[in-house]
């Protein structure tokens, strides 16, 4: 999946995160690996990955500070979301719940806390 149809495939949490101040700065598509892509929103210190791994779609959260990605849905149930309400048929439209966006609003403090927690 080209980037240009990934990011009409996330249309509305990409809406979402840049009306929460989240700017792309980086897209890299490979045909040499299944055709996967990844788009890559900045805001401060806080970094969102969009990607797709053989069709599949990720959605990954990390300090601009970390080296390591984390699952925001790991990170959600971390927090105290209901699993249940994470799980989808295809994948991208559990990351419209507002909860999700509630933490986006404030993600380093989440994502502190999280670490803590493990």
């Amino acid at each position: 999946m080209k980037p240009e149809e990934l990011r009409d495939r996330c249309k509305l949490f990409i809406r979402k995160i840049e009306s929460l101040g989240f700017v792309e700065v980086e897209s890299h598509y490979s045909e040499e690996h299944f055709g996967d892509s990844y788009l890559i929103f900045m805001r401060g210190g806080m970094q969102i990955l969009i990607a797709t791994d053989r069709g599949d779609l990720y959605i990954d959260i990390r300090s601009s500070l970390e080296k390591n990605w984390l699952p925001l849905w790991l990170i959600l149930t971390e927090l105290g979301v209901d699993e249940s309400k994470l799980v989808s048929g295809d994948g991208y439209e559990v990351y419209t719940d507002n909860i999700i966006f509630e933490f986006l609003q404030r993600p380093s403090a989440a994502l502190e806390r999280v670490k803590q927690k493990r």
